[in-house]
């Protein structure tokens, strides 16, 4: 039986990420402002906010950095045109195996301010960003246009 040296292995599964990196790095641009002003959002019960709630909100995603498969994003909502942005940053992901699939994770405003209040899982499709959000009793679904770049 033949063994392999372990620093052989080693520089071979890191070439074969470097090799997968590169090969992945034809994601789309996602820079600029997304945007709707028709999005639903439930809370629970035990929101501290909005306790067993549905409103309308007007809704803004910026994706303000982009390197390869990793996005910087800024979350504006607001419940009409008068009211002020509640405003939370996200970092999100490309899924290892889709350039069209990303997540996010962002933090709260306050008084959530440093904890992680939501988890977007989304999609670009026909152009549009499709988000399905959860978080600290909340939900919501949403197609997201581009409103800048």
């Amino acid at each position: 039986m033949m063994r392999f040296p372990a620093s052989l292995i080693c520089l071979t599964v890191l070439f074969g990420i470097i090799a997968t990196a590169e090969a992945g790095e034809h994601y789309p641009d996602l820079t600029g402002i997304w945007s709707t002003d028709d999005q639903k959002v439930a809370f629970a019960r035990t929101h501290e906010l909005f306790s067993d709630q549905m409103i309308d909100v007007e809704q803004e995603i910026e994706v303000y950095r982009q390197e390869g498969n990793l996005l910087w994003v800024e979350h504006r909502w607001r419940r009409d045109a008068s009211a002020a942005w509640s405003v939370e940053y996200a970092t999100g992901a490309f899924m290892p195996d889709s350039d069209d699939e990303f997540v996010l994770g962002e933090i709260g405003p306050p008084p959530l301010e440093g904890s992680a209040t939501n988890t977007f899982f989304g999609k670009i499709e026909d152009g549009d960003m499709h988000l399905i959000g959860i978080g600290n009793g909340l939900a919501l679904s949403s197609v997201l246009q581009r409103k800048a770049q």
